[in-house]
């Protein structure tokens, strides 16, 4: 049982180490990952009945309340669902080409904006290997 524990652990950390989307719903994703996951272990750990149930919904719970969110959200702002790097290369764009002013940003900058990655000093080589 205890290697099932550790099987578990360590695919979860894995997991939520590979989240890169940075959206409205991270919060409920990873309480999903806390609390769900813990929840259904006890629940095959524990042999009374009435403990299994309330594990069973305390487990669910979160995730009734992501496909909510995510429901909600699809209907009435979908940009909250977009990660946030889309969120800044599409106000920088907005900003660089915005009506009525004058273009005034040179190639450096364009470049900067398609690939924010080359500003922390890495090449597109290293970015494209991980």
């Amino acid at each position: 049982m205890a290697d099932i524990l550790k099987m578990l652990t360590r695919a979860s950390s894995t997991a939520t180490a590979r989240i890169k989307n940075k959206s409205a719903l991270n919060p409920i994703l990873w309480l999903i990952g806390i609390v769900t996951l813990p929840s259904f272990g006890l629940t095959v750990i524990i042999n009374t009945l009435w403990l299994q149930i309330f594990f069973v919904c305390i487990g669910g719970l979160p995730i009734l309340i992501a496909i909510f969110s995510y429901i909600y959200f699809m209907f009435t702002s979908p940009d909250y669902l977009r990660s946030e790097e889309f969120h800044i290369k599409k106000y920088a764009t907005e900003m660089i080409g915005a009506k009525g002013q004058e273009f005034s940003a040179n190639a450096d900058h364009l470049v900067s904006i398609a690939n924010p990655f080359l500003l922390e000093g890495e090449t597109i080589e290293n970015e494209e290997s991980k």
